[in-house]
């Protein structure tokens, strides 16, 4: 399962996280790598640690693991980008966590520059917009059945070492996917079945040729806003 968790600082996303969270999940979290890259502050971090943080972030988003659950922590305001960010990964639900502002103002205080982070919790107050369509991904269907049936195809290509590109079109050198590269499941057009296996950037690419708004790897942003 991914889930991604939203919110403005100090609106406790990381506390949501730590608690609901597994020892084996992977927790994608701006502070928590800028901290491990040697970073003295738990917040509020210095420039070349941010920047460094953000690389590494967009690795990561570029290539989740297929048989753990994934917890990413963002900031991002914009339902438009929220919902971006989960049709590309394929997210299984978005979780905002947020407060009342005089709670985050207070919390503030406790940052290390806690004027500068007043002024960013006011802004993503400001910008903060609510899906219209509140649904999860999971009931968009990249749910639970998702989650079954790409268990399947792991299990079967470790055991077989790999599997053809399920896609109608696909755009890479072969046909060819290793068990080992970032893969997507790809479905039929009226999303009413799975189909099998495909590369990631032919399962982003192909819709779109026939017409549909769904990122492909061409198309995305380099850095998922924080």
């Amino acid at each position: 399962m991914i889930t991604i968790v939203c919110g403005p600082p100090c609106s406790g996303k990381s506390t949501y996280v730590a608690q609901h969270a597994g020892p084996d999940d992977l927790v994608i979290d701006h502070d928590a790598i800028a901290q491990e890259l040697g970073s003295d502050r738990t917040h509020n971090h210095h420039a070349a640690f941010a920047r460094q943080a953000e690389l590494i972030i967009e690795d990561q988003l570029d290539n989740l693991p297929p048989d753990r659950d994934v917890w990413v922590i963002r900031s991002l305001p914009s339902a438009e980008y929220r919902r971006a960010l989960a049709d590309y990964l394929r997210a299984d639900r978005i979780v905002v966590v947020t407060a009342d502002v005089e709670d985050l103002h207070q919390r503030a205080q406790a940052r290390p520059n806690p004027a500068a982070t007043t002024r960013i919790i006011d802004w993503w107050l400001a910008n903060f917009t609510e899906d219209d369509d509140m649904r999860s991904t999971t009931e968009r269907g990249y749910g639970t059945e998702h989650q079954a049936v790409r268990k399947v195809w792991v299990e079967w290509m470790a055991e077989h070492g790999g599997v053809d590109c399920h896609a109608k079109v696909c755009f890479a050198e072969t046909r060819y996917i290793d068990p080992d590269e970032p893969w997507d499941l790809g479905h039929t057009e009226d999303r009413t079945d799975w189909t099998g296996p495909e590369h990631r950037y032919c399962n982003r690419k192909e819709p779109q040729l026939r017409g549909l708004d769904i990122p492909s790897n061409e198309g995305k942003p380099k850095r998922w806003e924080l």
